[in-house]
This record gives C-alpha cells, structure tokens and sequence, in this order.
C-alpha cells in the first residue's frame, strides 16, 4: 500500500459515517417508541371521547332536570375529563414537555405502566359512578392516582435536565392542581367531607381552571411558536401573565367561597389568560409564512374560545356558591365549557400532532431511509389527515355544547338528544378522518 495514511483515514471516515448512522437509526428508534405510546394516549383519549357523547344523549332526560348528580350525568362528566381529556394531556405533556423545554425523554416502561393504570382507572371510574358506585370509585380513582404519580415523575426527570428550567416550571403547575383534584376526588369517594359542598367546588375549580383551562392556556403560546414560526417572540416580554394566571387559580380554590377572593381571582386569571391570548395573536400576526397548516386556525378559535367560556363558567360558578340561581345555570355552563372550549381545542392539537406522529412512525428517514430513494411518494405531514371531515367534527362539538346549555336552560330533553346526535356525527367525521390518516 503506497498511501497507507491516506487510506486508513478514508477507511476511519468511512467507519465514523457508519457508527453515525447507525447511532442516529438507534436513537430515531428510540424516539419512534415515545411517539407511538403518545399516540395510544391520544387515540385512547379520543375513544372515551365517542362514548361520552354516547352517555350524554342516554342522560338527555337528567339533563333537561338539571340534575348534575344522576349517576350517568356523573359518567358522562368523567368520561370527558378523566377518560378524554386527562389521556390527551398526559400524551401531550410526555411528548411536548420535552421538546418544547429540551429535557430528558420520558421513561418507556414508566408511561407503558401510566397508560395502563390510567386507561383501567378511567373505565372503572366511569363504570361505577353509572352504577352509582360510591366508595367503590375510590378503588379506581387510587388507580388513577398511581397514574399521576408516574406522570409527575417523569415529568421532573424532563425538568431537572431543561436547560428552559423557568417555562417548564410553569407547566408542572397545573400538573400539581391535577393532583389536588384527585385528591378532593378521593375524599369525595371515601366520605373524608367536612363540607362536601365546599369541597367539590374545590374540586371541580381545580380541576377545570387549575388544570385544562390552565394548561391549554400555558402550551398554547409555546406550541403555536413551534407550529408558526414568527418574526418576533411576544411571549417573552413583561410583565409575564402566568404568575397572575397561578395566583388567581390559587384565590379561586382558597377562598371561592367569599366575595373578594372569588372576585380577585377571577379577574387575575381572566386578565392573564386574555393577556396570553393577545399575544398569541401578535406572534401570528407577525409570522414569517403567510400561509397556515388548516388546523392552525381551529386551535386559535378553540384557545380563544377559553376566554368567554370560562367567564361564563365563572359566573354561573358564583350565581350558584352565593344561592341566587340554581344548578341548571352551572351544569350548562360546565357543559359549555367542556364540550366548546375544552374539546374543541383538544381536537385542533391532536389535528396538528397526531399526523405529525404518524409521519414520524411512518416516513422516519432515519429508521426507513429506503422509502426516500422516490421521495416525491413521500407525502407531507400536512397531507396525511383529510381535512374536510376534521373541521365538519369540530365545528359540531360547539354546535352540541351549544343545544346542551339549551336543553339544561329550557328542561327539554329534545335539545340534549339533538346535541348527542350532533356530536356522535362530528366525532364519527373526525374518527374517518383518523383512520384515512393511519391507512396513509
């Protein structure tokens, strides 16, 4: 060999190629793990949102009463927040807290056990609370509870290694009042009540402003920086609303039950979540790309949708804890809430997320490389789900919400089947839209 040097560093750059290679097919392996267990949280959430509106419409006559305590209206509730929603956040939190903050990836093993405890946990709750199941729901709810604490675990791992430490502390905050919901939950099953009155306010405050209303309000600014690239960030400029968004959720919970605070609180958190919707809409505003991926705009109406809703929920909140109106007025609202900010919302991200997974799984280069040798049959993430029957299932959960406070308003049991109608065709159109993606 007249070149021996010249070869053996050729025949190195050729090995160090192959390790590199081979190091990023590993770790996109890796990755492609996370992202099919995301998925199964998500689509498990999205089949416990098609029997919610199944619960609904069989619950149409304790509807028009009014009776937010009937044993299926309970189900129905559960179904949205513990079956649904609760599956979506914790896929959302294990795959975005990560990303969005640059820490550590979630254990595998850990969140195959979370989705386990919570997907048993869910379906035993909803179970017994139809069959009117009284402690018997605490056994399920401590399933849950395991859940969470799995969830809260890997979610510090994440943290402790962020190098945005400060804005990943503010989404472990309504992972903590998902705790204290749990926790009221539990005492609710078990009978630990000094005033049980009291502490389901408790309960459902911090749970649906501590937690969902919160926590979309926090990741929605900083998924849509992800998903719209913007000329200039106005989410970092003072003064900073999530401190006025904790401290009103925090008044709220404390001390709902007098005047001032309920008051104080409700403006706080009010003025910060409108505050981060303003600046959601500047950054869109001031994005670089004229054209929008079509889920983006169902996720700013769905965020900005939060801000009546929640008002509305609020009041009707306050009309009932001081006795001036009865509980028709807070269960329709409630509905309202769920159905036309919280759903609405949820099913714009997962729009955007889920077809960005399913790319990921599918069309990986690193994990396939073989499929990018015709790279023009290789369609674009925002080609994988059809959009028409996506938009027609998200237009008509705000539809149903709506006939829902209609029915609890007027105590005509009519509206509330129409409503389960509307929603089981607008989930049916979305669940099309899901399974033409998979087949793509």
């Amino acid at each position: 060999m007249l070149f021996p040097g010249i070869f053996a560093t050729r025949e190195g750059i050729a090995m160090q190629n192959l390790d590199s290679l081979g190091a990023a097919r590993r770790s996109g392996r890796a990755l492609l793990f996370r992202f099919r267990l995301t998925r199964r949280f998500m689509l498990t959430g999205w089949g416990f949102f098609g029997a919610a509106w199944i619960l609904l419409g069989m619950s149409s006559e304790a509807l028009a009463a009014g009776n937010r305590f009937s044993p299926l209206m309970l189900a129905a509730v559960h179904l949205l927040t513990v079956g649904f929603a609760l599956h979506v956040i914790q896929g959302a939190i294990l795959l975005m807290t990560p990303i969005l903050f640059q820490g550590a990836l979630f254990h595998v093993g850990l969140a195959r056990l979370e989705l386990g405890f919570s997907l048993f946990g869910a379906a035993g709750l909803v179970f017994q609370f139809a069959h009117a199941g009284g402690r018997s729901v605490a056994c399920f709810g401590a399933l849950l509870a395991l859940a969470y604490a799995i969830l809260l675990l890997n979610l510090v791992r994440s943290i402790r290694t962020a190098r945005r430490k400060r804005d990943a502390l503010y989404t472990l905050w309504p992972v903590l009042w998902l705790g204290v919901t749990l926790i009221d939950g539990l005492r609710l099953a078990w009978g630990i009540v000094p005033n049980e009155k009291a502490l389901f306010a408790h309960h459902l405050t911090a749970g649906l402003l501590g937690t969902m209303t919160a926590l979309i309000g926090l990741l929605s600014p900083r998924l849509l920086s992800v998903f719209v690239s913007s000329r200039s960030s106005p989410f970092a400029r003072k003064p900073r609303p999530e401190p006025w968004l904790f401290a009103g959720v925090l008044a709220l919970v404390i001390g709902g039950d007098r005047p001032a605070p309920f008051v104080v609180g409700s403006v706080l958190f009010l003025t910060a979540y409108g505050l981060i919707a303003f600046r959601a809409l500047q950054a869109l505003r001031n994005r670089r790309r004229r054209e929008l991926d079509w889920p983006i705009p169902w996720i700013v109406a769905g965020f900005l949708l939060g801000l009546p809703a929640t008002a509305g929920w609020l009041a009707a909140d306050w009309a009932v804890r001081s006795g001036t109106k009865e509980a028709p007025l807070f269960l329709a609202a409630l509905l309202f809430h769920l159905m036309a900010f919280v759903a609405t919302t949820i099913a714009a991200y997962l729009a955007r997320i889920l077809p960005f997974l399913r790319w990921s799984v599918r069309y990986d280069p690193a994990v396939r490389p073989e499929i990018w040798k015709t790279p023009d049959q290789v369609p674009k993430p925002r080609q994988m789900m059809p959009a028409r029957p996506a938009m027609f299932g998200m237009a008509a959960f705000p539809a149903a919400a709506g006939l829902f406070a209609l029915s609890v308003l007027t105590g005509q049991a009519f509206w509330a089947e129409m409503g389960a109608g509307i929603g089981v065709l607008g989930w049916s159109a979305y669940t099309a839209a899901l399974a033409l993606m998979e087949r793509r």
